[in-house]
């Protein structure tokens, strides 16, 4: 076992975000945030990582800046981001699906939420759980994307 670093790597130092694989064996790299002073700032960029060429490169930019969210692969390899929280803004029920080539708006969920985990379900459906509502009190709801 080793850890081999990654010198292509993004020079933007991004935490609280997801990577995730693709079903052509790249893995993507959404959401998330960076401290600057003393101010977090959620990304709007995202990235693709190439292990066969060890490169990254940048994928298309959400709408919204966020971080906080819930991320989970489709069965299709787009990459399922659900709620999180702009900057400076509370959590919000917006849904995206990503894919390399673009990204798109899903319906809202019932109620916004960040802090949530998000799985697969073994039929593809995606099971949204947990997480902190505009309040900070916790969502107790879970909700299942299909």
């Amino acid at each position: 076992e080793r850890f081999a670093p990654q010198a292509d790597a993004p020079a933007e130092q991004r935490l609280m975000h997801a990577a995730l694989p693709q079903v052509d064996g790249t893995a993507a790299i959404v959401g998330g945030e960076q401290l600057v002073g003393d101010d977090i700032v959620p990304f709007a960029t995202t990235w693709r990582f190439d292990p066969a060429s060890a490169r990254f490169a940048a994928g298309p930019a959400p709408p919204q800046a966020r971080t906080l969210a819930a991320a989970a692969s489709a069965a299709d390899g787009q990459v399922l981001l659900f709620g999180g929280a702009p900057a400076d803004a509370p959590p919000t029920d917006a849904a995206l699906a990503w894919t390399p080539q673009g990204v798109r708006a899903l319906a809202a969920m019932p109620a916004p939420r960040a802090w949530a985990g998000a799985h697969r379900l073994p039929d593809g459906r995606v099971l949204v759980y947990g997480g902190l509502d505009a309040l900070g009190q916790l969502v107790t709801q879970p909700v299942i994307y299909e």
